[in-house]
């Protein structure tokens, strides 16, 4: 049993059907008045420096221009053919850049957002305990020395 393709309706007989040349000139029909209906526009993006070449559409012929391409530390251009190679990149540290490491990510996850950095000191550690302090889930107790009372 025939099927239909998806962009024209083109007639596609099974393997086990008789051929039909009605179908065949149908197809061919059908193929013929999209192909007319189309429009190809060019527009040349150099219109001058070495000529390669011409095409001609509908009649009108445009010559072909060549690009100059510039091969660079990771591309190379041999043949025609522009190459490029793969990179490698070290983690970044404190006196080289490179990229993040997973262990980096990690811990810029873990900061919130608008956080600012806190020095924390536990030089007294005896006297009032005035309060606590937590950091990554450890409580400081915090001491302070009283020298005056008011009220």
């Amino acid at each position: 049993m025939a099927t239909y393709t998806d962009n024209y309706n083109l007639i596609k007989p099974d393997t086990t059907d008789t051929v039909d040349i009605t179908q065949i000139n149908e197809n061919m029909d059908i193929i013929d008045a999209n192909l007319g209906s189309s429009e190809v526009t060019v527009t040349p993006a150099k219109t001058e420096g070495d000529a390669v070449g011409t095409i001609a559409i509908d009649g009108t012929e445009y010559t072909l221009y060549a690009t100059e391409y510039t091969a660079g530390d990771n591309v190379t251009i041999e043949d025609g053919v522009i190459s490029a190679k793969d990179t490698t990149y070290s983690a970044a540290t404190t006196s080289a850049a490179g990229l993040m490491s997973a262990a980096d990510k990690t811990k810029l996850n873990g900061i919130a957002a608008g956080a600012d950095a806190v020095a924390f000191s536990r030089s007294l550690t005896s006297g009032t305990k005035v309060g606590t302090l937590t950091i990554n889930s450890t409580t400081y107790d915090i001491y302070g020395s009283i020298t005056k009372l008011v009220g």
